[in-house]
């Protein structure tokens, strides 16, 4: 699935991670990613249960705050 995510959405891939934005988003789409692939802003507990804790912390503000979702933002482009 990821390999078709790519390919739609392509973004720079350092050492075998994707490079997100700070809210653990795919760049140009609204797919958040947690666990190993979200190491590089997560850190080593990505994988792990402390990790899942802090990609939430992450993850929860784009989803909730219009002003974040890239959602949002795109309809302003569209209407403007």
């Amino acid at each position: 699935m990821l390999k078709d995510i790519l390919e739609t959405y392509p973004i720079k891939i350092v050492k075998g991670l994707p490079v997100l934005d700070t809210y653990l988003r795919w760049l140009c789409c609204e797919l958040f990613i947690m666990g190993g692939l979200a190491a590089m802003l997560v850190g080593p507990t990505a994988r792990n249960l402390s990790g899942a804790r802090m990609a939430c912390e992450k993850i929860v503000p784009a989803i909730v705050k219009p002003s974040i979702a890239l959602s949002h933002r795109l309809n302003e482009v569209q209407a403007g």
